[in-house]
């Protein structure tokens, strides 16, 4: 039995799956954060949930990137129910999370915006990998394994795109608060004491 000969149509479209496929794996296109959330302190399903997100957001000022990710309901494509603000240094690196924070350490923040366990719980130890995207200078690529103030367990990637309006509406707006009470335990006092 003969076998067809690929027309010249079939041959272009598979390439140019091909190709889109690369280029999606090479700037760091899908979800754009995938992490899982331990929290030993619950029962239940809540204990440990994974987290996706397309809404990971970066801006850069005064040798600091931060990053924001908001996150919806597990297995939900849309909403903002958690929300993740880390402060890393703008270089490629892998940083320390340790108080205060600054220079080559890094701070941040958890917050579940709904619910009976909702609040706000800072991050209290681990490591977050600082990394460009290839091809893509508007992004960030960070690694995380942090471990929060409550004992939360967050590890997982997020491949963030530059949108300095939307962190300063965070930042100055929406979360001005949480984002101060970070700078100050982040800021020395006068005699230099944390």
């Amino acid at each position: 039995m003969k076998q067809p000969v690929p027309t010249c149509r079939a041959v272009t479209s598979r390439r140019l799956q091909a190709g889109a496929a690369l280029c999606l794996l090479i700037s760091g296109c899908g979800a754009a954060a995938r992490v899982s959330l331990e929290q030993p302190f619950l029962a239940g399903p809540e204990q440990r949930l994974h987290l996706t997100s397309e809404s990971v957001r970066f801006a850069s000022g005064g040798g600091t990137d931060r990053v924001l990710v908001e996150f919806p309901l597990p297995g939900a494509w849309s909403g903002r129910h958690y929300l993740l603000y880390v402060r890393v240094p703008s270089k490629t690196g892998s940083y320390e999370i340790a108080q205060p924070f600054g220079g080559e350490r890094v701070g941040g923040f958890f917050i579940q915006l709904f619910g009976d366990h909702r609040g706000l719980t800072g991050f209290a130890s681990g490591r977050v990998d600082v990394r460009g995207v290839l091809a893509a200078p508007s992004k960030r690529r960070c690694e995380l394994d942090v471990k929060c103030t409550d004992g939360s367990l967050i590890r997982g990637t997020l491949v963030a795109q530059r949108d300095e309006l939307g962190l300063r509406e965070f930042e100055e707006r929406t979360n001005r608060g949480d984002v101060q009470a970070l700078l100050r335990a982040a800021s020395p006092t006068a005699d230099g004491a944390p």
